[in-house]
């Protein structure tokens, strides 16, 4: 079962639960919402409760991600908000990751060009992946640096809007002679223990996220009691499921079908009837941004696709 203040609050709490017609930022949701999850005990917890507590899809999305980040990095301060820098122009995978760094006597000096920053100009910390310039293998040797936002030689410029959820900034990071400290670098491979495993991870914590947020507008706007307790169900179902090995043919199931459970919750939403009595504006915003908790994941696609074979390559001997 979920944890008894986690299901205080997203059954019963008295919260204000009225949502803003506008306005808001990122910083506004780290100082009255980020910042005051110290109470839930684990990072899942914290996501659920983000997803409630958020006033609209883009800081419920980044309730989802920011908890996630914190459950893989438990380096990242608390407090801080942080940002997985992996994407450039040619994608994420090793070999488009062009980014490199060289050792210079006990320190690492990095230079690349980063897309898709989640954050932008509001992260505090970096999480950097990068390849070594000094191997030559055929598969780059991706690791992963722990940066703090404002070191010298790090800069990060907002750089796209998405036509949803536009208050979630995107941003570009040029990296031009960023020097590091050996601690910054962290153990392993860069792209099996970090990029690859936190993929599933993250889209775990921003369901949860947003299943917590359409409970919140099921109170706020009386939809049936159905509803809430499909979508708590759905909560406790994430609760009790293993994510310490988030790649596994079991988890990609899993979350395959929590994808088809939370497309269907959505479609509930476009009954006419639920939105009687709601603000115009809230309405709107879930039109444009709920397709976040609908959007098709090519690289899970993937993951599904192998898990499947695995399984019946496994029963066929």
């Amino acid at each position: 079962m979920l944890n008894k203040d986690v299901s205080s609050l997203l059954l019963s709490q008295d919260v204000d639960l009225s949502l803003p017609e506008e306005g808001g930022s990122i910083l506004k949701w780290k100082s009255e919402v980020f910042s005051n999850l110290a109470c839930y005990d684990s990072w899942l917890d914290k996501a659920m409760a983000g997803g409630f507590l958020s006033d609209r899809m883009a800081y419920v999305f980044l309730s989802g991600y920011q908890a996630a980040l914190h459950a893989k990095f438990p380096m990242l301060s608390a407090d801080k908000l942080g940002a997985f820098c992996v994407s450039e122009e040619g994608g994420n995978r090793p070999k488009a990751i062009l980014t490199s760094f060289q050792k210079e006597g006990g320190n690492y000096k990095l230079n690349g060009i980063k897309t898709f920053v989640t954050c932008a100009e509001d992260a505090d910390e970096l999480l950097v992946a990068a390849f070594d310039s000094a191997l030559a293998s055929p598969r780059p040797a991706i690791k992963i640096f722990h940066i703090d936002a404002a070191v010298e030689g790090a800069c990060i410029e907002e750089d796209k809007t998405l036509p949803f959820m536009p208050e979630l900034k995107r941003g570009r990071l040029t990296l031009d002679g960023c020097m590091c400290s050996a601690a910054s670098l962290l153990e392993g491979d860069g792209y099996a223990d970090y990029i690859k495993p936190f993929s599933p991870l993250e889209a775990l914590y921003v369901m949860a996220a947003g299943v917590s947020y359409m409970m919140r507008l099921a109170r706020l706007y009386q939809w049936p009691d159905t509803f809430v307790e499909q979508c708590f169900a759905l909560l406790i179902s994430i609760e009790g499921a293993s994510f310490c090995e988030p790649e596994t043919v079991e988890n990609q199931i899993f979350i395959s079908g929590l994808k088809e459970q939370i497309k269907a919750l959505v479609i509930m939403t476009e009954n006419p009837g639920y939105w009687a009595e709601s603000d115009p504006d809230v309405y709107k915003r879930w039109l444009r941004d709920k397709v976040m908790l609908m959007m098709p994941d090519r690289a899970h696609s993937i993951r599904l696709e192998r898990a499947w074979q695995n399984l019946r390559h496994g029963s066929a001997e």
